[in-house]
């Protein structure tokens, strides 16, 4: 790790590969997918919101789309409680946005360890439930034990009158393959949001 660069430009290597866009949205027919910068040079183990420059982006993209994802570094939720320290700082103002908004989608990952699981389980308060996930790591070396390098397939279907959303979690195999670990399967409902 360089520590120079780190400190006094801790997004080099980011802006080189996506041409300084830290925060940029993607529109594909019914889906939004905006994505968010949770991170801070200065606090490296949890991320943190600007809440009004959060509010302001999930206003803009709210009416673009059937479905709408929330795309940044830090986890919402975790599945060990060693993690809970690595959870995005300000996470209960930031999830009752995610909800105000029409967010059906959380997707992070950070803590290398993947996860999927429903927003009432971490925030029961919340009364429309969205889906939150925590990516493994498909590439690096620094995996989490029991989860070997790994990625998430997400396939929403916009087709019906209320969507469906498959995530569908591959994980790494010896033969340098990737193969089916497990699937969860959620609908929208009109007033529950999310639901297996």
């Amino acid at each position: 790790m360089n520590i120079f660069t780190r400190i006094f430009n801790p997004y080099w290597g980011f802006k080189k590969l996506f041409k300084d866009q830290l925060e940029r949205d993607h529109l594909h027919g019914d889906v939004v997918v905006t994505g968010l910068n949770s991170t801070s040079k200065w606090r490296h183990v949890q991320g943190d919101f600007n809440l009004a420059r959060l509010e302001k982006r999930l206003k803009e993209n709210r009416p673009l789309a059937k479905v709408h994802i929330a795309a940044f570094h830090h986890p919402m939720d975790c599945k060990k409680p060693s993690d809970v320290k690595n959870l995005l700082k300000g996470r209960d103002q930031a999830i009752e946005l995610f909800e105000k908004y029409g967010v059906d989608l959380i997707v992070g990952g950070h803590i290398h360890d993947p996860f999927v699981t429903s927003s009432k389980t971490r925030y029961p308060n919340v009364n429309r439930s969205m889906v939150i996930t925590v990516a493994g790591t498909c590439l690096s070396w620094r995996t989490r034990p029991g989860a070997p390098n790994s990625f998430n397939l997400i396939e929403v279907d916009t087709t019906a009158d209320l969507p469906r959303m498959n995530i569908t979690r591959y994980d790494h195999k010896d033969d340098f393959s990737f193969s089916v670990k497990e699937t969860f399967n959620f609908r929208k409902t009109t007033d529950l949001g999310w639901i297996v």
